[in-house]
């Protein structure tokens, strides 16, 4: 007999929302209360003065995927989504900068997102196999440019490509066995080295490593009327940027996790516990980064825990 064959579109995958908002921002910065102008603008030299302005945006998002059953188990899908971002305004005063009126208002995002990947299940259903494809096309993306102690947001276009591929499989009774890893590459385009400045650059997004593993093994057995356990993982974070300027200052290098734990609990599940330890290779990885090279010449950077041991036990009522 033939497989059956389904191509076609599942209506819980397919959607479409109109929506309109409306935004009316005004600031100042005001005079003690109780005083002859408690409402006068009141701003350093230099600085622009009391800003008003409005926006009223109609915006729409939707969402169209089909899907073809090739075999009961291999599925395989291709989809389009467009996102929307409502425009807003930032601050007048970003961390103690000032911000030049034309980049007080940012508009609307929207993102063209096309993706297609498929679903696998091998080995009589003890191991499932998912890849993934996708290509991202922002229009005036909202990206966060960090300056002086605050930020500020700005409208570049950019484009995202990447895959993703997973595994998890279970051969044997009480082995589990987890992979997955991804591949990013993304450009925000014209990006300006200080806001409202007239030199600019194309650029990798924040926090956005092009390679990215993780992986998992956990075996159980039963031992001493429970279950004991072993348990290994790891991630792998490529080197990423954590500040929009892309400087050479504001970048985490490469690194690599590994957690190691062991445990037992009873067969009811009542009692439980473990001995672990995190970090076993005392990674310095980093976990996030402020460039404040405009108020003191430095970065204030933060890391991921050191190597460290825990003990864990556990009683259910």
């Amino acid at each position: 007999p033939h497989p059956d064959h389904r191509f076609a579109p599942d209506p819980r995958r397919q959607g479409l929302r109109v929506f309109a908002e409306h935004l009316r921002h005004h600031q100042f910065e005001p005079d003690p209360p109780g005083t002859a102008d408690d409402h006068r603008t009141n701003l350093p030299a230099g600085v622009p003065t009391a800003f008003t302005d409005s926006t009223s945006d109609n915006l729409w998002a939707g969402k169209v995927q089909l899907d073809w059953r090739v075999t009961d188990d291999w599925l395989l899908y291709a989809g389009i989504n467009r996102g929307v971002k409502a425009g807003s305004f930032n601050a007048q005063l970003a961390g103690g900068l000032d911000v030049p009126t034309s980049a007080i208002p940012y508009k609307e995002e929207i993102l063209w997102a096309y993706e297609a990947g498929f679903k696998s299940t091998w080995l009589g259903g003890t191991t499932r196999f998912n890849g993934s494809v996708f290509y991202y096309d922002y229009q005036d993306y909202q990206s966060f440019l960090f300056t002086g102690v605050g930020g500020v947001v700005i409208n570049a276009d950019a484009t995202n490509v990447g895959m993703e591929l997973e595994l998890q499989t279970s051969p044997i009774e009480g082995l589990d066995i987890m992979l997955s890893g991804s591949w990013f590459n993304a450009e925000v385009k014209d990006v300006p080295l200080r806001v409202g400045g007239p030199i600019t650059a194309d650029v990798e997004p924040t926090y956005a490593p092009e390679l990215q593993f993780a992986g998992l093994v956990r075996y159980e057995w039963p031992v001493f009327g429970g279950f004991a356990s072993v348990q290994g993982d790891f991630s792998y974070s490529d080197e990423f940027y954590y500040n929009l300027r892309n400087f050479d200052a504001d970048k985490f290098d490469s690194y690599t996790l590994v957690n190691a734990l062991v445990g037992w609990r009873t067969d009811d599940g009542r009692w439980s516990g473990n001995l672990g330890v995190r970090n076993l290779t005392d990674e310095r990885a980093g976990n996030q980064g402020f460039d404040l090279a405009t108020l003191c010449g430095c970065n204030e950077v933060s890391y991921q825990p050191p190597r460290w041991y825990g003990l864990n036990l556990k009683y259910k009522f």
